[in-house]
């Protein structure tokens, strides 16, 4: 509850009750570097125990690593990655962005051997997300890329596009 109040930047539960007041302006960004910090040592806990343990083993530490996957496979990718953008961190959100995209469509094979004839497809909100952290980077080639992801575009993110490429 309290890393999604963080997340979500709303004070008190989702379940409703007496909500705390918000958090200062100021004091938003530094509480959301604290839970990606944890998350992300979560996660890296997560995964060198994945490389440690076996699937037999019923170990006290495979218990834990299986309630820490289950926390982290509850958190709201998307309410996650448009956190990071709102914080400035672009970068993060689209490392959110990519480890979302893989729940969603796993990659296959044939999307590294055969890129032009398969390609991900993935919801216009991923994309549009995509779009903005990519706009606050120094990378303008991931909006060049991204367009081979998208259906179709608002006219916000073809003005945004034309404007990176210098049209």
């Amino acid at each position: 509850v309290e890393v999604g109040a963080v997340v979500s930047h709303r004070s008190g539960g989702a379940g409703g009750g007496v909500s705390a007041p918000r958090l200062m302006h100021s004091e938003h960004p530094l509480c959301c570097q604290a839970v990606f910090s944890l998350l992300e040592c979560l996660l890296d806990w997560s995964n060198q125990c994945r490389a440690q343990l076996s699937a037999a083993q019923g170990s006290a530490s495979l218990r834990a690593k299986q309630r820490i996957d289950s926390f982290l496979r509850r958190l709201p990718a998307m309410q996650l990655a448009r956190c990071a953008l709102e914080c400035g961190s672009a970068h993060r959100t689209l490392l959110l962005l990519e480890r979302h995209a893989d729940e969603l469509q796993p990659p296959s094979p044939a999307h590294f051997l055969h890129p032009n004839r398969e390609v991900r497809k993935l919801p216009a909100e991923v994309t549009a997300l995509v779009a903005r952290a990519y706009s606050q980077t120094d990378e303008p080639d991931g909006l060049l890329g991204l367009s081979r992801l998208r259906d179709a575009t608002s006219i916000d993110e073809e003005v945004l596009e034309h404007e990176i490429n210098g049209r």
